[in-house]
């Protein structure tokens, strides 16, 4: 009789901030901030540390260029990292509080993947959030950048 294991990790229980509600997140927001990547230092296989300049500040204060460690831009995230749910006017987006462009680990941790040169709406905090890395490919059309413009405080 053969018997297989499988490595069953998985994340049960996440913190309720990396799914909140989308007001909640904006309300509770210190500092969120468009940037561009604009490097990438491969930590190890599964970890690397991006370095973003900011373009312009929504609400708080960033420095002008700052550190995110997150994952490779490769298999699934790759495809996460690239797509921003029709410039965010996808219906999911906006009805399912689990619908961003990172998605939870085994260790219960969201890891962003950003394309260098792209530019991103990002939520600097102590928790990530699932929609807290979003890409922007069109600033003049993207309904989450221009919801959070709208409801961010100063």
């Amino acid at each position: 009789m053969a018997m297989i294991f499988f490595d069953a990790r998985a994340c049960v229980a996440p913190p309720a901030e990396q799914h909140a509600p989308i007001d909640e997140l904006i309300a509770s927001a210190d500092t969120i901030v468009l940037a561009k990547p604009t490097g990438a230092v491969r930590l190890s296989p599964y970890r690397v540390a991006y370095t973003l300049e900011a373009v312009s500040m929504v609400s708080g204060k960033a420095a002008s260029r700052f550190e995110i460690i997150g994952r490779p831009r490769d298999g699934r995230n790759k495809g996460l990292a690239e797509w921003n749910f029709e410039d965010h006017t996808a219906k999911v987006f906006w009805e399912d509080d689990w619908a961003g462009s990172v998605f939870n680990h085994p260790d219960c941790k969201l890891y962003p993947s950003f394309a260098i040169g792209g530019t991103y709406l990002v939520f600097l905090g102590d928790v990530p959030h699932v929609k807290g890395f979003e890409r922007i490919h069109d600033a003049s059309k993207d309904q989450w950048l221009k919801y959070v413009q709208t409801h961010a405080r100063p």
